[in-house]
């Protein structure tokens, strides 16, 4: 099984693509940003890092990191809303996707960087275009704050524990 560390530091999206990464087959480590992140790398030699550029004010941006990740030997790929961030990364040879995106096309681009005799295409801009993830996020009225309904319906033990617009609450509509 294939290790992927994401390191994001908006909990929605991590959770999603630690979520949806699990469901293909993947160990997905979710890192809430760059701080203590090589002691993690050592500690659970991921086989990939995904990073956001944007991580947490004061930390190590996520174009550094992985700059500096891929100088060690570490196979990494960069994700940013950021346009220009991407032809960044194109020039310095580091895989990118751009925000928003599908899962399919980032999954594809994992496969190409973890089977480097099948990757032609690593270290460019990808070639997808971006589009949303198909995940629904929803308000949680317990928690008081968005949840990935995927990961809640995953966890979801009763509707004490989190209310995600769920069947009970439609049924009951």
């Amino acid at each position: 099984m294939k290790t992927v560390l994401i390191v994001e530091d908006d909990e929605t999206v991590r959770h999603t693509l630690g979520t949806l990464f699990n469901r293909k087959g993947y160990k997905a480590i979710e890192w809430p940003g760059s701080t203590g992140i090589d002691k993690v790398i050592k500690h659970l030699h991921p086989d990939i890092v995904l990073t956001d550029h944007n991580l947490n004010p004061g930390e190590e941006e996520g174009f550094s990191l992985a700059m500096r990740l891929k100088a060690e030997g570490v196979k990494v790929m960069l994700m940013s809303a950021d346009p220009c961030i991407g032809e960044t990364a194109a020039a310095k040879g580091l895989p990118f996707i751009q925000k928003p995106f599908s899962m399919q096309p980032l999954l594809d681009m994992v496969e190409e960087i973890l089977m480097p005799e099948m990757n032609e295409t690593a270290g460019r801009i990808s070639d997808y275009e971006p589009g949303p993830l198909p995940v629904e996020i929803v308000w949680c009225e317990l928690k008081r704050k968005r949840v990935n309904v995927i990961e809640a319906q995953a966890s979801y033990t009763s509707h004490h524990d989190t209310c995600i617009n769920c069947q009970e609450c439609q049924r009951s509509k």
